[in-house]
């Protein structure tokens, strides 16, 4: 007798074909959109105004004090982004606090690293969920340029490190539809009062990069998420809640690429925005590149990609969103 899969991998499995359906579904989308006049002038648009990544969040940092930096699954280029955003914030306009979404009973362990004279990643490598990456070296670059920059900046300077998520997520194993759906759903306004806590109700003016899963950093609108048929929850995004808290203080940044995989247990999974195939076919600008979003994105109506497995549904509201609405940069990680 053939053993029998996990659930959990199961559910995976089924994420990721989802999630590859969405994007081979791009096409057809686009053309709904506005058709190829409107795909070469984004693309025009990405050749004449594209800055590196670390550029565009910085300018970014210049007129905001909060700057939410979306992930995504699997992407290495993802993670060097964030850690390349550390070292260009904490260099230019300041930073005082970064925000990982990462269970917050990690802190000592995280607290520990920073304060440790000789930099030791084993003490992170040692304890679960503190690099949740695929590949260790991914995650483990973004702690390491912290403990890089402090030992540059002195005392007075040195960047504090928050564990924001929320603790037992991502699950370690599968849960009933329903179950995820309310713990996805307080996933935004939990790391918002941990960071109104762990932060601001210590230094109201910290200047804080956020980098967390990729809905997190929806500056507006929600996610209305259904289990089974039944009623919605709604699930109001870290960004969005952080704007309300403090409004104009935010700059949000969504990264766009290739999903390779969904975190394991996990039912619901950020796949990208409709613009990745318009730049994975036309564009002729080198990846990785950062575009602030403008007029060339309207023609991309609803442009988050969701992945969902069998029994929950997730919906970005409200309907007929625009980019612009949602976010104020775009990274384009380029197919890897």
């Amino acid at each position: 007798m053939r053993p029998r899969r996990p659930a959990w991998l199961n559910a995976t499995a089924a994420v990721s074909i989802l999630a590859l359906l969405g994007i081979a579904l791009a096409g057809t989308l686009l053309s709904r959109a506005g058709g190829g006049g409107d795909a070469a002038a984004l693309v025009g648009y990405a050749q004449r105004t594209a800055l590196p990544p670390a550029q565009l969040i910085v300018a970014g940092a210049r007129t905001h004090r909060i700057v939410v930096l979306g992930d995504v699954p699997g992407s290495g280029a993802a993670k060097r982004v964030a850690a390349a955003a550390v070292d260009s914030m904490a260099l230019g306009p300041g930073l005082d606090v970064l925000v990982l979404d990462v269970d917050s009973a990690l802190q000592p362990a995280i607290d520990a690293y920073l304060e440790a004279p000789q930099e030791d990643a084993g003490i992170l490598l040692s304890r679960p969920g503190a690099v949740p990456a695929a590949n260790a070296d991914d995650y483990l670059g973004i702690y390491r340029r912290v403990w890089q920059l402090n030992q540059r900046l002195g005392a007075d300077r040195a960047i504090g490190i928050l564990a924001g998520g929320v603790p037992g997520w991502p699950p370690v194993r599968a849960l009933a539809p329903g179950t995820e759906a309310e713990r996805f759903a307080r996933l935004g306004p939990e790391m918002a009062r941990r960071i109104e806590d762990g932060v601001f109700a210590r230094n109201p003016g910290a200047r804080v990069l956020a980098f967390v899963g990729g809905y997190q950093a929806l500056k507006s609108g929600y996610g209305a998420l259904s289990a089974g048929g039944g009623a919605p929850m709604n699930a109001r995004w870290l960004a969005a809640v952080l704007d309300g808290a403090h409004p104009g203080d935010v700059y949000s940044v969504i990264q766009d690429g290739p999903p390779e995989g969904v975190r394991q247990g996990v039912f619901t999974g950020y796949g990208g925005t409709l613009a990745y195939a318009v730049f994975r076919d036309g564009a002729k600008v080198a990846a990785p590149f950062g575009l602030t979003v403008g007029d060339p994105f309207r023609f991309l109506r609803q442009p988050i990609v969701s992945a969902t497995s069998p029994g929950l549904r997730l919906i970005i509201e409200p309907a007929n969103y625009l980019l612009g609405d949602v976010v104020d940069g775009y990274i384009y990680l380029g197919p890897h």
